[in-house]
């Protein structure tokens, strides 16, 4: 049977068919079926791991990512030896002995080479510059602006956004770029790029507007204007590399660029009307390929009430959901859009991972895109006929006032905790910028806000919506709670919880795995609940999804220990992930992580010493050092690691870590380094895409 909270009982290495006690299965129609049963299953042979795997894969039930080899190990000892993966096919004894050879080679060990392990480190970390293509196992960001990664200050970008937060969920893979700022070399291609067409396609689609329809709709005063207000606008952008023939083109100041300085290139390409900060002084600049000039307070301020406009306000035709936090909003966000899809309410999504939209799902360079590309995706989905919208927002998005003109029915809170403070100073400033969300919430006949209860900020964000909005609040730890966890049950497999909420207990299995992920699934019941979704519907939603990538997933490529990918790169995440993995009792912990550059260093030191209290090897590496020296993260966690080693040598225990400048081969070594029963936590906010 199910037990208490505080007695959590954890299966790893037993399939179902082992267990001694079985939990009492909730009775309610099966959901799809299960993850792979042998992802983990430390106790198995090799061998039969291997045919675990292949009778899973038979019955569909193998989770692997895309592009995967059966043979993890395989697959990086053969790209690490230069040879076709799909040729090779060594015994296991020859695995062994060649992952003994790399192994050798990292630390320097062959006969009579003492004193090289320093060598053998620096060649490895240096080494893989050039790689075949079928050796990229690679990370993206899923969160963070790569183009504002690598941006010269000069590039060719208009967008002068700041810099992003990650705050996503274990996944805060809420890093972002807030600006745009990319090199002259990523400039637009028209021909090739499609999503750019799609979306001047979709411009073009819009009933024309003058600039003065568009000021009046949008509610947005000026302080002076140059030229002829009745221009007819086609298209709207921030970026002067998206510009077509009738556009208007507002200027966005950022830390790193200044879309002021790319106002004349936007005119030449067809803007018929710039908005700009009204200390800029353009007009010599834009010359006569400008119709008009328009200049206000700042720009920040206007650009969302001015593509609502344009874009005739979707968000006020569609059900929003705003979902902002630290950690929990991208696995929040999934739940509640299969809640939707299972309600029959075709649902679109911003955030972390992608924005689905309409049939398609668009890269995404930021949690929260821009202002403009906000109001323009909603457009698009409701274009397609989907009448709701589930949006990660971000600290950074809310500040620089992307979401303003959205209109949003339902607010969520996840959590706070300690991140982003490079950029909003202090955790005061941090809790207010998420605040701005609830703050929007007015209309107690409409809107509802969704509170984490056990969150020590918790009190702050029911007191931001007004008084008359109802508030429905969750909680693991609070009884008191509008939606509760009575019982709960976590395996390698599943979750499977018996809730309490206002109309009624409901018992759900769900496939998400983690205690963390309680939470999220607690906070997706309430907007269920907020927007009267039926208590079963949301049921089924909830043991619908699958997998959130990235977020606790599950590696099956064969190998007789666990791998596990997880977006954690905050101190708590990464906590709460290390502490869910060693709750499953592995016989080693080994932890593959670094941290991002141009970002609070003072997380940096917090998450080596976590990941060295909860692992027993710890590789660090990099994870994506944006402009910053990349060994700089490194020297920085490794304060960390080595205080908290000391500990552990003093109180008797066993520890160990190296540094690996290349994440390719930190993960490669942390991987080969896996035996019978280990788990391996690949950690960090670039997310695995490939592996072979």
């Amino acid at each position: 049977m199910l037990r208490a909270p505080q007695a959590v009982r954890l299966v790893a290495g037993a399939s179902r068919a082992r267990r001694t006690t079985q939990p009492a299965q909730p009775q309610h129609k099966p959901g799809p079926a299960h993850a792979s049963r042998a992802v983990l299953n430390l106790r198995a042979s090799s061998s039969q791991r291997k045919r675990n795997c292949t009778a899973c894969a038979a019955r569909g039930r193998v989770r692997a990512l895309p592009g995967q080899l059966p043979w993890l190990r395989r697959a990086f000892l053969c790209s690490a030896a230069g040879k076709d993966s799909e040729q090779a096919t060594p015994a296991k004894e020859e695995d062994e002995d060649e992952d003994d050879a790399f192994l050798d080679e990292l630390w320097g060990n062959d006969e009579g080479d003492e004193g090289e392990e320093e060598k053998g480190t620096r060649a490895l970390a240096e080494e893989g510059e050039e790689e075949d293509d079928e050796d990229e196992m690679f990370f993206e960001d899923d969160d963070d602006e790569e183009a504002a990664q690598q941006a010269p200050k000069g590039g060719a970008q208009a967008m002068g956004f700041t810099e992003e937060e990650n705050d996503d969920e274990d996944e805060e893979y809420e890093y972002e770029d807030e600006g745009f700022d990319e090199d002259e070399d990523d400039e637009l291609d028209f021909e090739r790029d499609e999503e750019a067409l799609i979306a001047l396609e979709h411009d073009l689609s819009m009933e024309p507007k003058t600039l003065r329809q568009l000021l009046s709709a949008a509610g947005v005063p000026y302080s002076s204007v140059e030229g002829d207000l009745d221009v007819m606008i086609t298209n709207i952008s921030c970026d002067s590399r998206c510009i077509h023939e009738g556009a208007l083109f507002i200027c966005i100041q950022g830390d790193t660029t200044d879309g002021h300085f790319f106002a004349p290139r936007a005119a030449e390409e067809g803007a018929v009307a710039v908005i700009c900060d009204e200390d800029a002084d353009l007009a010599l600049q834009v010359g006569d390929d400008c119709d008009c000039i328009l200049r206000v307070s700042d720009t920040h301020e206007v650009i969302s009430a001015i593509a609502a406009a344009f874009y005739e306000k979707p968000t006020k035709n569609m059900t929003m959901v705003g979902i902002t936090g630290t950690n929990g909003k991208t696995t929040t966000a999934h739940i509640v859009r299969e809640i939707f899809q299972e309600a029959g309410i075709d649902c679109g999504m911003l955030g972390t991972i992608g924005h689905n939209v309409g049939d398609r799902v668009i890269d995404a360079a930021n949690t929260t895109p821009d202002a403009i590309n906000v109001q323009r995706m909603c457009s698009q989905m409701q274009a397609a006929g989907q009448r709701a919208c589930v949006m990660e927002t971000s600290s950074h998005a809310l500040v620089q006032g992307r979401v303003r003109a959205c209109d949003f029915d339902v607010a969520v809170f996840t959590n706070l905790t300690h991140d982003h403070l490079d950029y909003h100073g202090t955790m005061e400033n941090y809790r207010d910028a998420k605040l701005k969300l609830f703050e929007s919430l007015r209309d107690p006949h409409r809107q509802r806000a969704v509170v984490n209860l056990d969150d020590p900020y918790a009190k702050d964000f029911i007191a931001a919506a007004s008084s008359r909005v109802p508030v429905f609040t969750f909680s693991m730890e609070n009884p008191s709670a509008d939606v509760f966890v009575s019982v709960y049950e976590v395996t390698l497999f599943e979750t499977v919880v018996r809730v309490r909420t206002p109309v009624g207990t409901v018992d759900i299995a769900s496939l998400l795995v983690g205690k963390f992920n309680i939470n999220n699934i607690l906070a997706a019941i309430c907007v269920g609940l907020a927007v009267d979704i039926p208590l079963l519907t949301i049921r089924r939603g909830i043991e619908a999804l699958q997998r959130v990538p990235g977020r606790f997933e599950l590696v099956d490529g064969g190998q007789p220990f666990g791998i596990i990918v997880d977006y954690a790169h905050t101190p708590d995440a990464l906590e709460r992930l290390l502490q869910a993995v060693r709750e499953l009792n592995p016989q080693r912990l080994i932890t593959v992580f670094g941290c991002g550059g141009d970002r609070d260093r003072d997380k940096r030191p917090v998450m080596g010493e976590i990941a060295m209290r909860y692992s027993d090897f710890v590789v660090i590496t990099t994870d994506n050092p944006r402009f910053e020296d990349p060994q700089q993260p490194i020297d920085d966690i490794r304060v960390g690691v080595e205080r908290e080693l000391a500990a552990k040598l003093e109180r008797g225990e066993e520890g160990d870590f190296i540094e690996i400048l290349d994440r390719l081969h930190g993960i490669r070594v942390g991987v080969i380094m896996g035996d019978d029963r280990d788990a391996i936590v690949i950690a960090g906010k670039v997310r695995q895409k490939s592996i072979n």
